[in-house]
């Protein structure tokens, strides 16, 4: 094929250049929103990560995994806690101080921030005085809290010498469902990506571009967002995420039966660490939204819990005030706190913030 015959096919030709050029604008502009926004996260995660049923029907992290979580090295222990992989494992020298155990959803896992670098890593760095292990898992709520509590908490507190655990509240751990499906082969090789998916996808109503694509091209919207940095930024220029999964998550708080069959889990799992001589500390963390917004309504998630915890006579403390207290202190904005465009997960500047809260109150003490 040589130009004579391209010649006799102008627009063939023409097609040609154009799919070509595009292609190369297309790569230039990728590669100019990975230097010039670096704090961009994919969001993908590695489906060996999960282990499926670990605590009476509810999930945990495989064991000894090292891979990719939103772009960044994650590794678990021999239990599948997370730990920080430039240090020894804790787990090894047991015994000889009480141990404070962390448990949480994907926010307290830590997602998107590398080893070494989440609240429970800094805090594990300075509180010598006890063990800090990492029991967190992507896809907890308080259904799934309530199980590893009963299955591995209460049982192993000798073993381990528990004396503290410290729960992390995201405002999606309370839901309508009992248990997320997971989507992806159990087999996956890293980067491939695993999808939870479940009835907390309200966002429909308030985020209709980003769920029209979803459902649209499931296939691109996967492969773009855990691949192409300048995918991730136009969608944050059309959507305002933040807003959107806050009103959709929240939902979960309108529904009485929802709420009662949480809020009871939450109850058991108190009255369960306090037979067993337990100490039980809660962290209720907000959502980026929730720290742009004035309105006085944004705050009836904490309120519901903090209210509910209160009378469980369980220690408390909402994280909203802490992070607006910074936020004024230093002039930054509710972004700073959080991954790019991301309603939930917390930034390393996140992180440190919240290590600082845990530090200076005492929250990680035998």
């Amino acid at each position: 094929m040589g130009s004579a015959w391209l010649e006799k096919r102008p627009a063939l030709a023409a097609s040609g250049i154009g799919v070509l050029g595009a292609i190369c604008l297309l790569v230039f502009l990728e590669a100019l929103v990975r230097w010039l926004v670096p704090s961009i996260s994919f969001r993908d995660t590695d489906a060996r990560l999960i282990l499926v049923r670990a605590f009476h029907g509810t999930h945990g992290n495989a064991r000894g995994f090292t891979g990719q979580v939103f772009g960044v090295p994650t590794t678990t222990d021999s239990y599948g806690f997370r730990i920080d992989r430039t240090r020894s494992s804790l787990v090894e020298t047991l015994g000889d101080r009480p141990t404070v155990l962390f448990l949480g959803d994907s926010v307290t896992f830590g997602v998107g921030v590398g080893d070494g670098k989440t609240f429970v890593d800094r805090v594990r760095a300075n509180a010598t005085r006890v063990h800090v292990m990492n029991a967190s898992s992507i896809g907890y709520f308080l259904e799934s809290y309530e199980n590893v509590v009963r299955a591995f908490v209460v049982p192993n507190r000798q073993t381990l010498g528990i004396r503290k655990v410290v729960l992390g509240i995201c405002l999606n751990d309370l839901t309508t469902i009992r248990e997320p499906v997971f989507e992806g082969p159990r087999n996956a090789q890293d980067g491939d990506a695993l999808h939870a998916t479940d009835d907390r996808n309200r966002a429909k109503q308030y985020n209709t571009l980003a769920v029209w694509f979803d459902e649209a091209f499931p296939a691109a919207n996967r492969y773009l967002r855990s691949r192409s940095k300048l995918f991730l930024l136009l969608k944050s220029l059309s959507v305002d995420s933040g807003r959107g999964h806050f009103l959709a998550d929240t939902a979960a708080y309108r529904d009485a039966a929802a709420v009662d069959r949480s809020l009871g889990s939450l109850g058991r799992l108190a009255a369960d660490l306090r037979r067993a001589n337990i100490d039980l500390d809660v962290l209720l963390f907000a959502y980026e939204y929730q720290l742009r917004s004035d309105d006085p309504a944004t705050h009836v998630p904490q309120r519901v819990l903090a209210d509910f915890l209160a009378a469980q006579h369980v220690r408390h403390f909402d994280l909203i005030r802490e992070f607006r207290r910074n936020m004024e202190a230093h002039g930054r904005r509710s972004a700073d706190y959080y991954l790019f465009d991301d309603p939930m997960h917390l930034s390393e500047l996140g992180h440190e913030t919240v290590s600082r809260f845990i530090l200076e109150n005492a929250i990680a003490g035998p």
